[in-house]
């Protein structure tokens, strides 16, 4: 006959649920086993909060973290396991448990321990009708996972509506307006946690670079001459000029007729980084930042890069041929996983970056914050090579094509997702208040959003 084995993984902490089961053969086990009998509560005493207890159902071995316990009298080994899960005594075991990083519940501890004891003949109905609430419970928990993720669908479907109605071989741009009325009719309903808000948020930013966000004024000077200044600062710089990647804009969909579709660098030139010697490092009251990947990661630096854990000065700098990048200048990881991340930072002074890390100084006539917003709405990982340690290349990222819309739409569209953004912060704040409070905000939020795109909605119709 094959012998189990148990082993703490093997059991789903609060439940009891054994999850796992192996025989002796199958499993090596380099630590001291005991062996139980059916019908034995093994009550799991390594961080016993984690309440690991189950009645076992064949006979087997555990490791010596599990205790057998074997009552003398006849008791329902069921109601002694519930009552070993309860949470006075999961408080008391917690309070008394040895240990800092692996805590254990003493033998002398549990034994006198209180323990709240029924006639059999109620222990078996205590247990029937737990059994009986727990299966009630399985059932409403499955019922608002799928409740959950078929609104999770229809949220993410209504956002694609919004996203998708310029683009792709079955979509047409007049469908726009029918579209957001569909998400102001919606959303409110639909939008019930705080990690809801997070493709909200992404939909605005899409909007905003594909000119759905604002309106259009025909007075604004067009992209296209704001492009011609910006290649003239370019050419008067004294960098070398590439020439400009060929792109497809058909990408893009369909732009507003006063915007450009441009590859990526077009919009400016590349910041980049320098190794930095472990001699050069340390230094704490240079004029220049010296940046790595980890410097985006602290508190402070979340939008903008304000603090460090090094600076330079000009000799650092020459010593290191290292470039002083200047501020607004737009940095993130270009190797490694980091890229995953998808950060994007704006330099305050002016910095030095290292090799892990690539930027663009946008031209001067560019809003460095709709740059910013532009940035955060590229994927970078679509763009990486390599599988083993995957990086970004230049020349790829510099084809990506953008749309660039008039300097003037641009700051239009920088204080209108400011405005959005900050509705969106109070919405994930009311999501843990009141329903009606979620719900007012979360209108105000989408008609903010979605209204002033289309102009007039039944003039477009």
């Amino acid at each position: 006959m094959t012998s189990n084995i148990l082993e703490l993984e093997d059991v789903e902490k609060e439940t009891g649920r054994l999850v796992a089961r192996s025989s002796v053969a199958d499993r090596e086990s380099k630590s001291t086993k005991s062996e139980f009998q059916v019908g034995d509560i093994l009550y799991g005493k390594l961080r016993p909060y984690l309440t690991k207890v189950l009645v076992a159902d064949a006979p087997g071995y555990s490791t010596t973290e599990i205790v057998a316990i074997r009552p003398f009298l006849p008791l329902c080994s069921e109601y002694c396991a519930l009552a070993l899960r309860r949470p006075d005594f999961v408080d008391y075991v917690t309070r008394r448990g040895q240990g800092t990083k692996m805590p254990r519940l003493r033998t002398e501890d549990a034994v006198v321990s209180p323990f709240p004891l029924p006639p059999l003949a109620e222990q078996r109905r205590i247990v029937a009708k737990v059994d009986e609430l727990m299966a009630l419970l399985d059932r409403l928990e499955a019922a608002r996972t799928a409740r959950e993720a078929t609104r999770d669908r229809l949220t993410a479907a209504s956002l694609a509506r919004l996203t998708s109605s310029d683009s792709g071989p079955d979509t047409d741009p007049a469908d726009l307006p029918a579209n957001a009325r569909f998400a102001l009719a919606t959303l409110p309903a639909l939008t019930i946690r705080p990690d809801q808000i997070k493709p909200l948020r992404q939909t605005i930013l899409n909007l905003a670079v594909r000119g759905k966000l604002v309106a259009q004024d025909p007075a604004d000077e067009p992209a296209s001459e704001l492009l011609k200044r910006i290649a003239a600062e370019k050419a008067a710089s004294g960098k070398r000029q590439k020439e400009l990647p060929e792109i497809n804009p058909d990408e893009l969909g369909e732009l507003p007729s006063n915007w450009s579709a441009v590859p990526l660098i077009a919009l400016g030139d590349w910041a980049i980084g320098s190794g930095f010697p472990k001699n050069e490092q340390g230094e704490t009251d240079g004029p220049y930042f010296f940046l790595k990947v980890s410097d985006m990661n602290l508190p402070e630096n979340e939008k903008f890069i304000t603090t460090a854990n090094n600076t330079i000065d000009d000799d650092a700098a020459k010593r290191m041929r290292a470039a002083i990048h200047p501020p607004g200048t737009i940095i993130f990881p270009k190797i490694g996983g980091a890229i995953a991340t998808n950060k994007r930072r704006i330099l305050s002074r002016g910095s030095a970056i290292d090799n892990n890390c690539l930027g663009i100084t946008f031209a001067s006539d560019v809003d460095v914050e709709w740059a910013y917003l532009l940035s955060t709405t590229l994927d970078f990982t679509r763009y990486q090579a390599g599988t083993a340690v995957p990086a970004l290349q230049q020349g790829t990222l510099a084809a990506i094509p953008v749309a660039l819309p008039p300097l003037a739409e641009q700051h239009r569209i920088v204080a209108k997702v400011d405005a959005l953004m900050a509705l969106c912060d109070r919405l994930e704040a009311a999501l843990t208040t009141a329903d009606t409070t979620r719900a007012r905000l979360l209108e105000s939020l989408l008609h903010e959003a979605l209204d002033p795109a289309n102009g007039n909605l039944e003039a477009a119709e």
